[in-house]
């Protein structure tokens, strides 16, 4: 409920204080302003295959800026406190032609936060814009490939999960990869119809234990690809993360449940030469 009121008010807020109308400048950028007419309130700078987004604090100071493609949020959007300092960065990628919010990052100073408890929230534009969790997502993708490879070499990379979802559960990762014939669609929109390769985390892949001293081995996975031909690739997959039950799931308020699961989305492009 209050998630909805935060959201109503934001709205209210956003239609009270810009004019109603638009300035459009050379059908390139378009201009709204707050309701002084002093200040840019948006920026909306018109690409070819998206549009840059630039919200701005009375003062004129950037609040948040990122990238829409088709109406969805992509890439990465960064949002700033009114002193200019850079407190959070959203990962957003298209899964079926939506925006999926893949990683988050709180900052402080530059650094890191594992959570927000210190971000500056009071303002009332973090209060309407906050995420209904508050801690940052350490999970990445290491590639330990070059950018160009020959035919004969592997791409290699591994994936490190350092803030488990559901770290109460017991949860352990999957790696699973595209093909290079019948790859996932750049919106991952056909995973359920096309065959992935399945990389288990190194408390099953005991090979790679050595390489991994003091990690969590079940939130480790190492994984890639031979190639068949040359030209430039895109590996595309996901990381599943996911917990065995039976447990109660509180959030659905459902007994006996098998399993819990999130995802967390990658691509890499990589050049493969021919020698």
């Amino acid at each position: 409920m209050m998630k909805k009121i935060l959201l109503l008010t934001l709205i209210v807020l956003i239609f009270a204080c810009k004019n109603s109308e638009s300035e459009i400048s050379n059908n390139q950028i378009e201009k709204e302003f707050y309701a002084d007419g002093k200040y840019d309130y948006k920026l909306t700078f018109h690409k070819n295959e998206f549009d840059s987004i630039v919200y701005k604090y009375p003062d004129g100071k950037i609040y948040k800026t990122g990238k829409i493609k088709n109406q969805n949020k992509i890439g990465n959007w960064l949002i700033y406190d009114s002193l200019n300092d850079l407190r959070e960065i959203r990962e957003y990628f298209i899964v079926n032609d939506s925006s999926y919010l893949n990683r988050v990052f709180h900052l402080k100073n530059g650094d890191t936060l594992a959570n927000k408890k210190s971000l500056i929230t009071h303002q009332p534009e973090f209060i309407a814009d906050t995420l209904n969790f508050n801690y940052t997502t350490y999970n990445f993708i290491k590639v330990l490939s070059k950018d160009t490879i020959n035919l004969n070499e592997p791409f290699s990379a591994y994936a490190y999960n350092g803030s488990p979802t559901l770290r109460n559960l017991n949860s352990q990762i999957l790696v699973l990869v595209g093909k290079e014939k019948n790859n996932i669609n750049s919106d991952f929109s056909n995973l359920e119809e096309v065959k992935l390769d399945t990389f288990y985390n190194v408390n099953t892949d005991a090979i790679n234990q050595p390489n991994f001293t003091g990690y969590d081995w079940k939130q480790v996975a190492v994984f890639g690809r031979w190639f068949k031909t040359p030209g430039e690739k895109t590996i595309r997959g996901y990381v599943l993360e996911y917990a065995k039950g039976p447990f109660t799931d509180t959030i659905l308020n459902k007994n006996n449940v098998d399993s819990l699961t999130t995802k967390t989305y990658f691509e890499r492009k990589v050049f493969i030469r021919e020698r």
